[in-house]
């Protein structure tokens, strides 16, 4: 990149940073509001808008029936060639805060094809865009009235976020008005017809901004957005089209001619119509990340290209990706706490074949004189591998997605032209490899797998990626500062290349979880476990590694499968480990739905055995697992037996769905929620109960950022007590072979090995989700005031802001906070900066 770039590129960027750093926006206050129209006195409704002819036979206020008072409004209508015919009260509502509607609504009678409804039109003034909120299209006459009622606020905080996302790159729901304009009653014909209604009470009531006040803030809004986003973009313009280095590369010299042509029609796109969409802006930011690297290494200077990249993202780097969306560079740093497990990646472009690359590192040596050995540098290989699918449980197409995180990239072999994987096991003491993509594929019995115990060099073809993941662990005994070390780079055919790799330990101790983490560990300690390579059978060495693996992951709670046999074993391997001694959870105690006396005596006495084992091991509180996601009469047919474990001592958990709060809530003590539902929650909540989250993702998906964002600060903004997701391991036929099952993919974490575990990125995506709220921990522990603590963080977590940005803001706000708990009225001010 030329001088003059580089002056731009540092300017602008810094420029921006701190127009971005210094907004700080906030909705007006909330006060109390109600619209209400009884229609005793006039009628308020007006024409609106219809798409072809038809006939009002009576409009007006009528006597003839109500819902509160004396009278209502009657419409008698017959639509001819109209397929709609829309009536409408114009109004003036904010619909941000909290805000509701509802109307009552009684069809008298109807002919044809109508139906009808009432809603209300949204806007997104100043930006022009509105749309209509049907709720519920009514065909059918009925003997009494209809209440029809929509959440407006969240309604069209959803369907904001939808429309910023569609249609305005760059911007955020903050940057566009939530108006309500229109109260409308909406009729539809799909033949001609005829329809008789009523309409009362319609009611609109909440606590919202005041309209003149509203209307400043969203001008405001829209305006700085325009201004910011024109800032953005002739900034990423300028330093693309102003690139003026010679590349001698002709697939990246073609790339930078498209880069600067489109750069060029973008810009001016963006300055005729005011804003950008959300595809110029994506292509512009690829473009503004990309060319700056262009030709910084050269096929003359090196024979390797490094990419700094998040570690955690759902974004995919496959082999043959190019560009990469990404900037060179030779520095790699991160943060983090004493005792904490931390990421940071980067990506690996051959730009000449590369054989035998060899990655070595050194310790990491603090300013003040301390240091992280190299031994707490964990170094390994993304792997890239076809699986059924990515984004589902279910099988699908077949995809290449990266996972695997190995230290001999050999142990699985790819073919990309067949689309096959192979795995190396060793048999009878001979290595061979088997194939792992088909239904039929079967690895071989008493077949042993094992990775590396250290980092294996590896090869890497002309114009192809690796990515390299790096997780340092920092000592509990180290001193807060910067610490730094090497990464040394070394192909067999090349010259070495050095990467800076710097940590700087935070002066805080990371306080735990907020929340509960615990996960369905299907493992079962077994005296005969053969080769292990299953997600049941474990051996001790296994059983413990894996156990190991969960507490590194922030797991404290595992479920335990194993009932009768080897209990003995099992806790004492738990209590080695070092796992929380409070309670466990027992899937192997089963409650059943036994009503008999002697079913019910039966299983009093399972109850009092294992707690009495349990308390030889110090264990508080055992629960026994009730039947699985069960409904209706399946779940009410359990409460003799529910009933039966509290006489006995012990206490009940299980996955629930939706209504079983309403069943179940008084003798389920912890309920294992499917899905996201906090309202759910709250259920369960009011009858003191705790609540676990599963699904959404299920274990099984490759996509560490979607792990990080639901299961760490927002299952906290959504009332949950902790997570137990469905399930470390679980194989749907052989563990390693995503194609041998047509029901499920399989759900792995970390994938089992003869003598250990290999991880996965996702798996590494949920333990930052813990890390998040134990940073969340931290900073609460320190005020009083939590609920604008919350207020700021689930304001982040519904904006979907950038969560390694809002553990940055936090991490600052705690440094400036001392170590007991002083007021916080508000925000502090220096996090401001992501709402926006």
């Amino acid at each position: 990149m030329g001088l003059r770039a580089f002056k731009m590129y540092g300017l602008g960027f810094v420029l921006w940073l701190l127009f971005t750093a210094t907004a700080s926006w906030a909705i007006p206050p909330l006060a109390p509001y109600v619209y209400q129209e009884d229609f005793e006195t006039s009628d308020p409704f007006e024409y609106w808008v219809s798409n072809g002819s038809y006939t009002v036979n009576s409009k007006g206020i009528t006597s003839e029936k109500s819902s509160v008072g004396a009278k209502s409004f009657k419409l008698d209508i017959s639509l001819d060639s109209a397929t709609y015919v829309y009536f409408m009260i114009p109004v003036d509502i904010p619909s941000v805060g909290t805000l509701s509607f509802k109307g009552d609504i009684y069809i008298q009678s109807i002919t044809g094809g109508l139906s009808a409804s009432l809603g209300t039109n949204a806007t997104h003034h100043p930006y022009s865009n509105s749309w209509v909120n049907v709720i519920q299209k009514l065909g059918t006459a009925g003997g009494s009235w209809t209440t029809q009622s929509s959440n407006l606020a969240a309604e069209y905080e959803t369907r904001a976020t939808s429309v910023v996302a569609s249609k305005l790159g760059g911007a955020t729901i903050d940057d566009v008005g939530r108006w309500t304009n229109k109260i409308v009653l909406y009729l539809y014909a799909s033949s001609p017809g005829r329809i008789v209604l009523y309409i009362d009470n319609v009611v609109v009531e909440g606590q919202i901004p005041s309209a003149s006040e509203y209307e400043t803030f969203t001008q405001s809004a829209w305006q700085s957005y325009l201004t910011r986003i024109q800032s953005e973009v002739n900034t990423m313009a300028d330093v693309v089209t102003s690139f003026d280095r010679q590349l001698e590369d002709s697939e990246e010299s073609a790339y930078l001619q498209t880069a600067q042509a489109r750069t060029v029609e973008i810009k001016n796109s963006v300055a005729s119509r005011g804003y950008a969409t959300p595809a110029e802006y994506t292509e512009l930011k690829e473009y503004y990340a990309t060319v700056p690297g262009l030709g910084q290494v050269s096929a003359t200077e090196s024979a390797m290209a490094v990419y700094p990249w998040p570690a955690i993202t759902d974004a995919m780097v496959l082999p043959d990706s190019y560009p990469i969306p990404a900037s060179v560079g030779d520095n790699l740093s991160l943060k983090a706490c004493r005792g904490e497990y931390e990421p940071v990646s980067f990506i690996l472009r051959a730009l000449r074949p590369l054989s035998n690359v060899r990655i070595a590192w050194t310790d990491l040596v603090g300013s003040g004189g301390g240091t992280i050995p190299a031994s707490e540098v964990d170094i390994r290989l993304v792997k890239c591998w076809y699986q059924s699918g990515r984004d589902s449980i279910l099988p699908g197409a077949k995809v290449l997605v990266p996972e695997l995180l190995l230290k001999d990239d050999d142990l699985v072999r790819v073919d990309t032209v067949a689309q096959t994987n192979a795995l190396r096991v060793t048999v009878g003491g001979q290595q061979q490899y088997v194939d792992i993509t088909s239904a039929t594929s079967v690895i071989p019995d008493g077949a042993v797998l094992s990775d590396a115990s250290s980092l294996q060099p590896f090869n890497l073809d002309e114009d192809r990626n690796k990515q390299v993941w790096i997780t340092v662990h920092v000592p509990e005994t180290a001193a807060a500062g910067s610490y730094q070390g090497t990464v040394e780079v070394s192909p067999e055919n090349e010259s070495t290349r050095v990467l800076t790799l710097s940590v700087e330990v935070l002066s805080f101790e990371l306080k735990p979880s907020i929340l509960e983490y615990g996960l369905y560990y299907r493992g079962k300690l077994d005296s005969n476990p053969g080769s292990a390579l299953t997600s049941e059978k474990k051996s001790s060495t296994l059983y413990r590694k894996e156990i190991e693996d969960m507490k590194r992951h922030g797991v404290l709670y595992p479920t335990l499968y194993n009932h009768n046999t080897m209990m003995d074993q099992v806790l004492s391997i738990r209590n080695e480990v070092g796992l929380p001694q409070d309670k466990y959870y027992s899937c192997g105690l089963s409650t059943g739905n036994p009503t008999d006396a002697d079913g019910l005596a039966a299983l009093k006495l399972k109850v009092t055995e294992q707690i009495a084992l349990a308390r030889q091991y110090g264990y508080d509180e055992v629960y026994a697992y009730g039947k699985d996601e069960a409904v209706g009469d399946a779940l009410l047919s359990q409460r003799a037996a529910w009933q039966a474990v509290h006489e006995a001592g012990g206490k009940v958990f299980v996955a629930c769905d939706e209504g079983a709060a309403d069943l179940m809530g008084d003798l389920l003590d912890t309920a294992v929620l499917h899905g996201y539902k906090p309202d759910e929650v709250a259920k369960w909540h009011q009858y003191g109960k705790r609540v676990l989250k599963y699904h959404s993702p299920q274990v099984g998906e490759e996509n560490p950022l979607s792990y990080r964002q639901e299961y760490g600060l927002k299952l906290w903004c959504g009332g949950y007590d902790g997570a137990m997701n469905y399930a470390y391991q679980h194989g749907f036929g052989h563990v390693w072979n995503d194609f041998d099952s047509d029901r499920y993919r399989d759900h792995v974490f970390a994938y089992p090995t003869s003598d250990g575990v290999i991880d996965t990125v996702e798996w590494e995506g949920f333990r930052e989700a813990v890390d998040d709220t134990r940073y969340l921990s931290t900073w609460l522990s320190r005020v009083s005031d939590t609920a604008s603590v919350k207020d700021w963080v689930c304001t982040q977590v519904s904006h979907g802001s950038d969560l390694s940005e809002v553990r940055a803001s936090m991490i600052e706000t705690i440094l400036g906070l001392p170590s007991v708990s002083v007021p916080v009225m508000s925000p502090p001010a220096n996090l401001q900066v992501l709402e926006r």
